[in-house]
């Protein structure tokens, strides 16, 4: 069998499908892999070249590829499709995705590092925290406001008048809608102290990210090229 290249490989979250091509262009194998072999398939070429789509799992084999030793190139998928020959299937993604990898001019995705990654995974987090705490306390003001009362609107109002609604009896509220208020309360305090946990891990990276930069300009002023962190910077909450 000649050498492998090139491979085109359609992640999945069992079945992997891969297309692999000689220096040639030629094909020389086409088949399924299981996730407990990918590995192991994988450490078992010389170095080669593996191209993927860019999708959620893509930077993590793609550090996995590049720590067996492969050049690992990331398309996004709008620039696979124009190369998929007839109705979508693994196999013809897996040739599609070989196909675009070998064009001299196309655009690849940069393969994020794991601090990356997990930089990307703390926003992620956030933003979804922040949106749920935005939707929440929207249904306490509209439970509140069925039953007569109102709130002013932002978060810290809803935190200081909250409770001193729940625990007046003389406000008419059914004893389920107390406990419903309770149970939102309760929500709200906790997404309160995770945001506070993240606005703590933000802070922590903004610190790293100074340190870095620091001590890279230090560095430069002694004649050395050194590339620390990304220099991307953070808004806390």
């Amino acid at each position: 069998m000649s050498e492998i290249t090139l491979i085109g490989i359609d992640l999945a979250k069992n079945i992997f499908r891969i297309n692999c091509l000689d220096e040639n262009g030629k094909r020389v194998m086409n088949k399924n892999l299981h996730r407990e072999s990918v590995v192991q398939f994988f450490a078992s070429l010389s170095e080669c070249t593996v191209a993927m789509e860019a999708c959620a799992s893509s930077h993590y084999w793609g550090r996995t590829m590049k720590s067996l030793g492969h050049t690992v190139k990331l398309i996004h998928p709008r620039y696979v499709t124009p190369y998929r020959l007839g109705d979508k299937n693994d196999a013809k993604d897996a040739a599609a995705i070989c196909a675009a990898a070998q064009r001299p001019d196309m655009r690849f995705v940069r393969l994020r590092s794991q601090r990356q990654s997990d930089i990307q995974g703390l926003h992620r987090v956030r933003e979804g925290l922040v949106a749920e705490r935005t939707a929440t306390i929207n249904r306490v003001r509209a439970l509140l406001a069925e039953n007569g009362i109102v709130i002013k609107q932002g978060s810290t109002n809803v935190f200081s008048a909250l409770p001193v609604i729940i625990d007046d009896y003389e406000n008419n509220l059914s004893g389920m809608m107390r406990q419903l208020l309770r149970m939102q309360y309760a929500l709200l305090l906790a997404l309160r102290e995770q945001l506070s946990e993240l606005g703590k891990m933000l802070q922590a990276l903004v610190t790293q990210e100074e340190a870095y930069h620091a001590a890279s300009r230090s560095w430069r002023d002694n004649g050395n090229i050194t590339r620390l962190g990304t220099g991307q910077r953070f808004r806390l909450p």
